[in-house]
């Protein structure tokens, strides 16, 4: 769900409503889908790396913002609660000819301290 979406929904809706909106923007909280993404259609190299329980939603908060700007890349997906997982998976999915080291500095500068792997 995209920002501006959610910013619609959110003011539209109850308070009871709106606490669950909210769930869904987290991966420890979402539990209606397996797997949370932004994404535009292109050819895909990808960047993978596994993050623990405590700091997944503050990852995927970053990421996740920083593709919407349009400063990552097109398409991000996070795996989600769905799967009562101790460990996530963020995917950032390479633009056609974008380069993939390029990416991964992106990610280490946004604080992503983390064992990339790319595909």
């Amino acid at each position: 769900m995209d920002y501006q979406t959610f910013r619609f929904v959110e003011e539209n809706f109850s308070g009871a409503d709106h606490g669950n909106l909210l769930k869904l923007l987290n991966p420890t909280t979402n539990f209606d889908e397996d797997i949370d993404r932004v994404y535009l259609d292109n050819k895909e190299r990808r960047i993978i790396f596994l993050i623990e329980k405590g700091s997944i939603d503050r990852a995927w908060k970053l990421v996740r913002g920083e593709s919407i700007k349009g400063n990552l890349s097109a398409k991000v997906t996070v795996s989600t609660a769905r799967k009562n997982k101790h460990e996530y998976k963020i995917t950032i999915y390479a633009r056609e000819g974008e380069d993939v080291s390029f990416l991964v500095a992106k990610l280490q500068n946004l604080g992503l301290k983390y064992d990339f792997r790319t595909d």
